[in-house]
Formats: structure tokens, sequence, C-alpha cells
């Protein structure tokens, strides 16, 4: 699959920074940028934390790379076994939605990338959401995907960027 240029320094951004906002529109490949960056990393355990409309997208984006195998977490069977999986370190592609990921405590959960695509869901600092997704932070890679990320105003890019960072604004605050 050849990229865009603009995919390719999104890639070679992510490398390099290893925790990145990919702000761009919808349909300009974001989902390639981020399967392409976990491919280039070469990292083992990979989680994508998305919507779960998103799934057909995601698997049918990492088979068309050729990168591996998408393993949604969910209540079935297969999903119980992918969550198995994730729990004792089995690398592979693991995809679960926001509902089922703030569920979980995520600190003691070894993760080498994660990917929160539509992150404008941890906008508002104060949810649950957003609260679970930054004990996620310990992974090498953070990847956050969003057309919008600040949601519908500007204080939502606080939340997102503490989703991704430690300490966005320096002093652990907003305000």
């Amino acid at each position: 699959l050849e990229r865009r240029d603009y995919q390719q320094e999104a890639v070679d951004t992510i490398l390099r920074d290893k925790k990145v906002l990919i702000k761009a529109s919808t349909g300009a490949g974001k989902t390639v940028i981020a399967t392409e960056a976990m491919r280039s990393a070469r990292t083992q355990i990979n989680l994508i934390v998305a919507p779960l409309n998103t799934v057909k997208g995601w698997r049918d984006t990492l088979q068309r790379q050729d990168i591996g195998e998408l393993r949604f977490i969910d209540n079935r069977k297969a999903g119980k076994l992918a969550m198995y999986d994730l729990m004792n370190e089995v690398p592979g592609y693991y995809f679960m939605g926001y509902e089922r990921a703030r569920t979980l405590h995520w600190a003691k959960i070894a993760l080498d990338f994660v990917v929160f695509d539509e992150v404008h869901r941890c906008a508002n600092h104060k949810s649950q959401t957003a609260k679970l997704m930054r004990t996620m932070k310990h992974s090498e890679y953070t990847v956050a995907l969003s057309a919008t990320p600040a949601g519908n105003k500007p204080s939502g890019l606080f939340g997102v960027a503490r989703t991704i960072w430690d300490d966005p604004c320096g002093h652990g605050s907003f305000w």
C-alpha cells in the first residue's frame, strides 16, 4: 500500500516522538497512518481503543496492509480468549471499544503501542473514560486520532492532551 506524503510524515513523527495526536480530516487515512506506524515500530502488544462501529475498518486495513489479524475483545468466547492473551502479553493486534476499555485497570497490563481512535471521547478531562485512558500512558507509543480532537469546545484539547502526555500544561492542571 502506497502512502501519501503527509501520511508518511505522520508515521515518521509517531516513530520519532512516540506520543502523538494526529488531527486529520475524515477520509485522510488516519487508520492507515496508525497501522503503518505499528508495523514500522515493530511493537509486540498493540491495542486499538475505538468506537465499535470502526472495527471492520481497522480489520480491513490490517488485512489490506498484510500486518496481522485484529483480535476483537468482547464477551464472546473468542473475545474473552483475546483478552486473556492480552493480559498474558501474547503479541498481537487487539481491538476494544471505549466502553469496555474504561472498565479495566491498565497500570499492570503491558502495552507497547496504544491507539485511541476518535480520541475526542476523552475531551472531558474529568470523565471516567478520560481518567481510565490516562492509565494506559505507560505504553511506549500512544497515538490519538481524530478529525475533531477538541470536541465541541477548545478546552476539550486539555482532556485529549492529558490522555497522551503526562502533564501537557507543565503544572498538572488546566487552570
